[in-house]
């Protein structure tokens, strides 16, 4: 079997969508013939809060893991604040460039002690790509730099230093293949950056793994109408105007009793005064992460799933990977994303729900109005395109990655 050196800064036990993807390609890529070497992060709490230890038991038996120690792992959170600064290392906090130098050295033995064939770096955060370029400079292995969201031309950044630029510039023209998870960003890319071929940018959409839906759960039918969103809130993602247009809905129809709300993931003080402001306590619960099969569960359980974007006046270059596990759940999504865009073409295909820009308030309250309608009458349901939905799964995304590992390193 031939032997790649897999770098990714989220790896499991951390649960991550980062982590989830990772996870996904690890598992799938020995079926096409790769063993992954695995480098990632020594897992503390300083360098995720959130663990999940039954992904681990998701991966091949004996798939090696080279896990480098951060400076996260070594002093406290106020501590690395005050080293950042001593080193000017403020502007590139985002980029955990604590675990890089140890990842480096980590990389080099990894490269002295097997075979490497090619290398795979992952994203967020850009300290994978960037100890990927180092270490292909150093080993001459071909090299894939694989994207989950743009870099320097993610519309939601505040600002885009000169630094992020040049980083960008060395890593995306010194990989052999760039992956983004959708035509859009691969655009932005091609855009930028006119030296680049065509060929050299692939599109691999975020996956989901096939197992975990072998099986549909079977739950009773539910005695409230109940909505799930799953993931994290932040930046410019916000349930804001769902939660306007549900406190208008619950002044004008009395919907106190018929409707539950149930929000998966990280509970900050923003998301806890939003709910607050609306006066929703009694219809929004709030559920701090939980493990991955939890989560599943609560999809089965729901009755409409929640996709929430962040609004833009360009086309939307996300997908997010909750989306792409809602679509497999054969429940009705309420897509409050930018109409034309990742997301919303994924929807518009697999035909699994109903797209509203995020910025259309009465237009979301009237969408979950006609969805609690057709709840209360038993009509509420949906005919997905299950060739749509196959476009997706983590063995059909992975074969494609190993067809073009195969093309490098022959």
């Amino acid at each position: 079997m031939r032997k790649l050196l897999f770098i990714s800064y989220y790896f499991p036990p951390i649960l991550s969508s980062e982590s989830l993807r990772a996870l996904r390609t690890v598992k799938y890529l020995p079926r096409c013939g790769w063993e992954p070497i695995v480098l990632t992060v020594f897992p503390t709490k300083l360098v995720a809060r959130d663990f999940d230890n039954s992904l681990l038991s998701e991966l091949p038996r004996k798939i090696p893991i080279y896990r480098a120690y951060s400076f996260k792992n070594m002093v406290s959170n106020f501590a690395l604040r005050e080293i950042r600064k001593l080193l000017g290392w403020s502007c590139l906090a985002s980029y955990m460039i604590e675990w890089l130098p140890f990842a480096l050295l980590k990389g080099k033995e990894v490269l002295e002690k097997e075979t490497i064939e090619a290398i795979i770096s992952r994203s967020t955060p850009f300290a994978s790509h960037l100890v990927a370029l180092k270490l292909k400079s150093l080993s001459g292995v071909p090299w894939i730099a694989d994207f989950s969201d743009p870099w320097t031309q993610n519309p939601y950044l505040e600002r885009v230093t000169a630094l992020d630029e040049s980083l960008e510039r060395a890593v995306v023209l010194a990989a052999d293949k760039i992956i983004f998870t959708n035509i859009y960003a691969k655009k932005l890319l091609l855009n930028k950056y006119k030296s680049i071929k065509e060929e050299r940018v692939i599109v691999i959409p975020n996956q989901y793994d096939p197992e975990d839906f072998a099986k549909q759960e079977k739950v009773p039918a539910s005695k409230v109408f109940t909505v799930v969103h799953t993931g994290n809130f932040y930046e410019a993602r916000s349930p804001e105007t769902f939660l306007k247009a549900l406190r208008m809905l619950k002044d004008q129809e009395g919907f106190a009793e018929k409707i539950k709300v149930k929000l998966i993931g990280k509970v900050n003080h923003k998301l806890r005064c939003l709910i607050s402001k609306y006066r929703l306590e009694d219809i929004v619960e709030t559920i701090r992460t939980i493990p991955h099969k939890n989560v599943l569960h609560n999809l089965h359980t729901a009755d409409i799933l929640l996709l929430i974007d962040a609004p833009t006046d360009e086309l939307s270059p996300f997908l997010p990977l909750k989306l792409v596990e809602y679509i497999c759940v054969r429940k009705p999504i309420l897509a409050i994303t930018p109409l034309k865009g990742a997301s919303g073409d994924v929807v518009r295909s697999t035909k699994t729900g109903i797209i509203i820009s995020p910025n259309d308030i009465n237009g979301i309250k009237d969408v979950i109005k006609r969805f609690y309608q057709q709840y209360e009458n038993s009509e509420l349901g949906i005919r997905p395109c299950w060739n749509e939905v196959k476009k997706y799964s983590a063995n059909r995304c992975t074969g494609i990655l190993a067809g073009i590992l195969e093309e490098l390193a022959d």
